[in-house]
């Protein structure tokens, strides 16, 4: 975690959940907040959207002793600058980009996911040395759907990414599961990253 701040007795994550605008970003920030912190939701408007902001302490300790604070941030709406987006992106730890692969919104969701890559690339991220999980929505109604199909429709090498497919509505566990993904893998890395930093 190259980007995470710490300290004494914690670490503190950043996590972004991006995607296009009603891919379910917004419900997502608000299941993890109900499941992590008491509900508790900041919304910051912008220019054609809207911020969604929760913090909290995942629950598991680290191998250290130390606990992992997490900033879990989501982006909904249409914001009329790219800066928003380009924000959003640095310093984070941990990315979850949903997609609706309803057939009236591939087109869209491809030019959304490519324009993440561009923005990360522009702040130095490294999306494939970064926890990141491909969330597909509403795979459930297209019967048609093909999970490898899907990977090679947006350019994405087998076994790069993880990814998964939920639907809305839809069991809470399996809502939050890319975010719960990306977090267990920050909280496994770390302390081993640390110890690096120290020797």
């Amino acid at each position: 975690m190259s980007e995470a701040a710490r300290g004494p007795q914690e670490v503190l994550a950043k996590v972004v959940l991006m995607g296009l605008s009603g891919s379910g970003k917004a419900t997502v920030l608000r299941h993890m907040a109900r499941r992590h912190a008491h509900d508790s939701v900041r919304v910051g408007e912008v220019a054609g959207g809207a911020v969604y902001r929760t913090e909290f302490y995942w629950p598991e300790m680290l191998a250290d002793g130390r606990r992992l604070r997490v900033r879990l941030f989501a982006l909904s709406g249409r914001p009329v600058f790219n800066a928003v987006s380009e924000l959003l992106l640095s310093g984070c730890d941990g990315l979850v980009f949903m997609i609706d692969v309803r057939p009236e919104r591939l087109v869209e969701a491809q030019e959304a996911f490519r324009a993440m890559i561009f923005n990360a690339g522009r702040n130095g991220r490294d999306l494939k040395a970064m926890p990141l999980v491909l969330q597909y929505h509403h795979a459930g109604e297209w019967p048609e759907f093909d999970l490898e199909r899907m990977d090679g429709w947006l350019g994405i090498a087998p076994g790069m990414v993880e990814r998964l497919t939920t639907r809305f509505p839809g069991a809470e566990d399996a809502v939050c599961a890319g975010v719960e993904r990306v977090l267990t893998r920050i909280a496994r890395e770390a302390c081993p990253r640390q110890e690096m930093m120290e020797a």
